[in-house]
C-alpha cells in the first residue's frame, strides 16, 4: 500500500512490481533466518522479470542494495529513499531514546500505542494526519507477523557501496532524522553513479507524504536512463 501512489503514477508505462516483504503486509515469516534478498532475487526468477530499476525505502533500501550487489545483473538502476545500508551505525541520542521507549511499550504488549510511537519517530512536522494514518496501519499489521530473524550477510554493504555501478538516486526528506540524512550523504559519496535529490516538507517516506514531488523526481530519473 505504501507505494500506491507510485503504482497509480507509473504502471501504465512500466511494469510495477510491489511485493511485500516478509513479516510485512500479507507476508508472513517462515521458519528459520530469512534474507529479503535472496527473497527478491527469487521473485524475480518466478516472474521472469528482466534487469529492473529497484526502488526501496527505508530498510526496503538497504534491502535493494543487497540485491544489487548479490545480483548485479537483475538490478539496472537504483532508487534509494530515506536509506540507510548494513554495516550503517546510527548516533542520534534522541532516536535511541525514542527506541528504548518503544521496546518497553512493544514488550508490554500496548502494540497500538506502539504502533503510533513508531509512526511519530519517522514523522516530520509536516507530515499529513493521512500519511500518519497510513503508517500505522502497516506498523501495526507488521506487529501481528512478529519481529524477523534475518540472516547476517559478511562483508556487511557499506564496505561494498563502490561497487555498485548502476545509475543511482537518493532522495531524502529534509524532515527526516539526522541519520539519516548522513546516510544519504554516505550514500551518494560512495556509490559512483549516484545523486541525491532532496524532497521539502517530507520526513522518512516522501514518496508517501509527498507523493506528486516524488513522482516528479522518480519520472525524471528514469527519463534519464538509457
Amino acid at each position: 500500500r505504501m507505494w500506491e501512489p507510485q503504482a497509480d503514477r507509473f504502471a501504465g508505462e512500466w511494469r510495477v512490481v510491489r511485493p511485500d516483504l516478509r513479516g510485512f503486509g500479507g507476508t508472513v515469516h517462515s521458519d528459520g533466518e530469512d534474507r529479503h534478498a535472496t527473497d527478491l532475487a527469487g521473485l524475480f526468477l518466478d516472474l521472469g522479470l528482466p534487469p529492473s530499476v529497484v526502488v526501496g525505502a527505508s530498510m526496503g533500501g538497504g534491502v535493494a542494495i543487497d540485491l544489487a550487489l548479490e545480483h548485479p545483473d537483475l538490478v539496472r538502476a537504483l532508487v534509494l529513499v530515506g536509506s540507510t545500508y548494513g554495516g550503517f551505525h546510527f548516533l542520534e541520542p534522541a532516536l535511541f531514546d525514542q527506541w528504548r521507549e518503544l521496546t518497553d511499550i512493544y514488550e508490554a504488549g500496548r502494540l497500538d500505542e506502539a504502533a503510533e510511537l513508531e509512526t511519530e519517530i519517522w514523522s516530520g512536522p509536516s507530515t499529513s494526519p493521512e500519511a500518519k494514518r497510513a503508517v500505522v496501519e502497516m506498523v501495526r499489521l507488521s506487529y501481528d507477523h512478529g519481529e524477523i530473524e534475518e540472516a547476517e550477510v559478511e562483508p556487511p554493504a557499506g564496505g561494498r557501496l563502490g561497487e555498485l555501478e548502476m545509475p543511482t538516486l537518493i532522495v531524502v526528506g529534509e524532515e527526516d532524522r539526522v541519520d539519516i540524512a548522513r546516510a544519504a550523504d554516505e550514500l551518494v559519496n560512495s556509490i559512483p553513479h549516484a545523486r541525491l535529490v532532496t524532497v521539502p516538507g517530507a520526513a522518512h517516506l516522501p514518496s508517501l507524504e509527498q507523493p506528486d514531488a516524488f513522482n516528479a523526481i522518480l519520472a525524471d530519473f528514469l527519463a534519464r536512463l538509457d
